[in-house]
């Protein structure tokens, strides 16, 4: 592959960071959805006055050079047989696995028969041997009465004395008698016992013969035993926790095979990201050369852009054939399900042919029917232990609705989300038990990668039954000065639920965090309650910008707009990550009753710390908070921290 696919992650980059930010890649995502967002993109991607934009980059490439796109061409083709090669590697180890353990269990049931037949050969032996021996002896006894009866008639008495001796005669006729009997006797005895060694010895002869085959075939087998283990053990060398044997399934539960991918290897993850580089590039060049063939992409999203602006009378297939193309030069795009109507008002019945509903653990099902109809296929992502989809209908109402049309819970209710539906329907999952009840979770991530100890502990054990495991790595260097701790602050409310002195507590650690870093902290301040948000907001301004003025310049929308966007609600900082996180819990005893509607359940603090990499503070007045339900799970936060009893 030609260094220039290999070395840099590119996709119109030259646009993305001239007309984006200077931090973009690529413009393979854009943010779309209101009518703000909408005229932003175009203003910048497309009628941008004071770069180069995707219309002008276009426009500028008529002439572009096709050996280009047969180059790419090339070298993605190459880099995909690679790809499929290592796929077809790895498949082999997952094949000479299997037949190792068939052949290993052939080899213990040969080996098995073999001993059996050894004993059986043993015993045939013997038997043919002991049956051998019978028949010589019947033999021998045999030819010593032949040779007695050639004795007995070589001794007959002569012919006088046969005939004119009676006791001659009668001695001779018994002795021969008992020599006839005898004869004859032993003669059925032989052909009694001759068969029988015959059967004997073709049994040995065939007991022998398996014998030898056993002994050959397990021979071989050990051979392509031991061939297969040191096949196996280097696949297993090589691919680690990813190798998938019987061990790794029997202990699927486990941290290590939870951690890892089955029958997957370095090489390909590496080799995937390359194919991937060289995809965009070749997307790049096709768009790029097709382009310069016939205008016909640029025509089209000249169209689209104006269709965005409102200006077009396009029929709804022209309309979907604009969308069509401007996904195949942006092909994600991201908005919010109130703006899916009116941006995709056009389009059809799966008409997108992919939907990924991230935080469907907070979206009501409702809302994201329009774009579920409008989608070939649908992916969703969420938790429905973090924040709950925000209903503002009255439960009165609901349940009304509910029992007008004859339906439980499982159809209509507040407490209903897009995941807790899709899983449902997901034939794969397991349960969890949290407050003794069951909850079906489709396709689990047990591996978490965010939180580092206590706050992994507290939220595996507040919400997900302490079935998730902590691989988040260590940090080098944490930008944080404040440690995790519980502050116990004490004050009277101003409002509903603003205590001013856990704003003081709030203003100097942010005061020390400005100064340890010479600037503006990468750290939440979460509260359960928006009144507490709106008052720290405005309580810390002139605070902080006095603060950071020392280290560096900073006006008053960018204070704002750090304000705005690192202090809120838990709701506001859902899907969000900080090193480091304050919880400003508020209240005092007199209003200790909101305490209860925030440990209802163990979303919002699971929320809130989990938002926090490294470092979490939570402040409040311990003897409200630590006995409430999981908040409670706190109080191993509050051994020998500074106290702040301020009545």
């Amino acid at each position: 592959m030609s260094k220039q696919y290999s070395t840099e992650i590119s996709y119109f980059k030259d646009v993305a960071e001239n007309c984006i930010n200077k931090e973009s890649w690529g413009i393979i995502s854009a943010v779309l959805g209101n009518k703000e967002n909408r005229t932003a993109l175009m203003n910048n991607l497309w009628f941008n006055k004071n770069f180069k934009d995707l219309q002008n980059t276009l426009k500028d490439d008529k002439l572009f050079d096709n050996s280009q796109w047969e180059e790419v061409k090339t070298t993605f083709t190459n880099k995909l047989n690679e790809v499929s090669a290592e796929k077809k590697r790895l498949e082999s180890f997952k094949k000479d696995y299997q037949v190792f353990l068939e052949t290993e269990k052939t080899l213990v049931e040969l080996t098995q028969n073999f001993e059996n037949t050894k004993k059986e050969y043993q015993t045939s032996e013997i038997k043919c041997q002991n049956q051998k021996s019978k028949v010589l002896e019947l033999s021998n006894h045999k030819k010593e009465i032949l040779n007695e009866l050639s004795i007995i008639k070589s001794n007959k008495p002569s012919f006088f004395s046969y005939w004119f001796s009676k006791s001659q005669r009668n001695t001779y006729k018994k002795a021969l008698e008992i020599a006839l009997n005898t004869y004859n006797q032993i003669s059925e005895e032989m052909n009694i016992e001759n068969p029988i060694l015959l059967k004997d010895e073709s049994d040995f002869n065939k007991i022998a013969s398996l014998l030898k085959k056993q002994e050959v075939e397990t021979n071989r087998l050990k051979k392509q035993v031991e061939k297969l283990f040191i096949q196996t053990e280097n696949a297993r060398t090589e691919l680690k926790n990813n190798y998938a044997d019987i061990h790794y399934w029997e202990n699927i539960e486990s941290k290590k095979s939870q951690e890892s991918c089955p029958w997957y290897s370095d090489r390909l993850k590496k080799l995937q990201s390359e194919l991937f580089i060289i995809s965009l590039k070749l997307n790049e060049v096709f768009i790029l050369t097709a382009n310069a063939t016939s205008s016909r992409i640029s025509t089209t999203l000249a169209g689209f852009f104006e269709y965005l602006k409102g200006e077009t009378t396009a029929s709804k297939k022209e309309i979907k054939a604009m969308w069509n193309t401007f996904f195949l030069v942006i092909p994600v795009v991201s908005s919010t399900f109130a703006s899916i109507q009116t941006m995709f008002k056009d389009l059809g019945k799966e008409d997108i042919p992919w939907l990924f509903i991230d935080e469907g653990g907070q979206a009501i099902p409702q809302a994201s029917a329009g774009s579920i109809w409008r989608s070939k296929r649908v992916g969703v992502v969420g938790d429905p232990f973090q924040i709950e989809p925000v209903v503002t209908i009255p439960n009165s109402i609901t349940d009304n609705i509910s029992n007008y049309f004859d339906l439980n819970r499982n159809h209509i209710s507040s407490e209903l989300s897009v995941q807790s539906m899709a899983d449902r329907i997901n034939p794969l999952g397991s349960y969890l038990t949290i407050n003794n009840k069951e909850e079906w979770i489709g396709i689990p991530l047990r591996v978490h990668r965010r939180c580092i100890s206590p706050m992994f502990e507290i939220s595996n054990n507040i919400a997900y039954d302490n079935t998730m495991y902590n691989s988040t790595a260590k940090p080098c260097r944490v930008n944080v000065q404040f440690e995790t701790s519980f502050i116990h602050c004490k004050g009277n409310i101003q409002g509903r639920h603003f205590v001013q002195e856990q704003a003081d507590i709030i203003k100097e650690l942010l005061i020390n965090e400005i100064n340890f870093i010479e600037g503006l902290p990468d750290i939440f301040i979460i509260t359960p309650f928006s009144e507490i948000s709106y008052s720290l907001n405005s309580f810390l301004f002139k605070h902080l910008i006095n603060e950071v003025k020392k280290f560096k310049e900073i006006d008053s929308e960018e204070m704002g707009q750090w304000l705005k966007s690192h202090i809120g609600t838990v709701h506001t900082f859902q899907g969000k990550q900080a090193e480091g996180v304050i919880l400003c819990l508020g209240l005092d005893e007199t209003t200790k009753g909101a305490a209860n509607w925030a440990s209802q359940k163990p979303n919002l603090l699971n929320v809130a710390i989990t938002r926090a990499k490294y470092r979490f503070i939570a402040i409040g007045d311990k003897e409200i908070w630590l006995k409430q339900a999981y908040f409670n799970h706190l109080s191993i936060l509050d051994e020998g921290v500074r106290m702040h009893n301020i009545v």
